[in-house]
């Protein structure tokens, strides 16, 4: 009889160690393929932003000017450019 339950005990074991040792293969895996995956493909980037022109009209400079303030009309051209093939901007 006392052989029965060891038997049985040493079973439950080894089944208890073989779930344990499944478990901790896929949390091994699945933690490097996330580590791998979210260096090249998760990780975005930020956009770039350019200035490619900048125009701005002459500001009066008269005496005679009623405003204290000068004017112009500014004429600014900005490009963006994103490195991220999925995410849009």
């Amino acid at each position: 009889m006392g052989m029965a339950k060891s038997s049985s005990a040493g079973r439950l074991c080894k089944i208890v160690f073989f779930c344990f040792a499944a478990l901790l293969a896929i949390i091994l895996a699945t933690a490097l393929s996330w580590t791998l995956l979210r260096d090249a493909k998760l990780s975005p980037e930020f956009p770039e932003f350019l200035v490619d022109l900048v125009a701005v009209s002459p500001c009066p400079l008269t005496a005679a000017s009623s405003s204290e303030y000068l004017t112009a009309t500014w004429d600014l051209t900005l490009v963006a450019i994103n490195p991220n093939r999925k995410l849009e901007l």
